[in-house]
């Protein structure tokens, strides 16, 4: 593997468009756990929305 040099980087405030953009995700079912005790994808639960569980990242 070649190591690579990093031309510039560029760092800029989100507006709240972006904020609200970035902070929704879809729910599709109102279940919240699989039978295993994870968080069901696009439920009510999802880990888009943050862990609630100091374990979960």
């Amino acid at each position: 593997m070649i190591p690579k040099r990093i031309g510039k980087i560029d760092f800029a405030l989100m507006g709240p468009k972006e904020f609200r953009q970035l902070s929704a995700t879809k729910v599709i079912t109102a279940d919240t756990y699989d039978d295993d005790g994870f968080p069901i994808p696009m439920g009510l639960m999802d880990l888009h929305m943050g862990v609630i569980e100091p374990g979960l990242r």
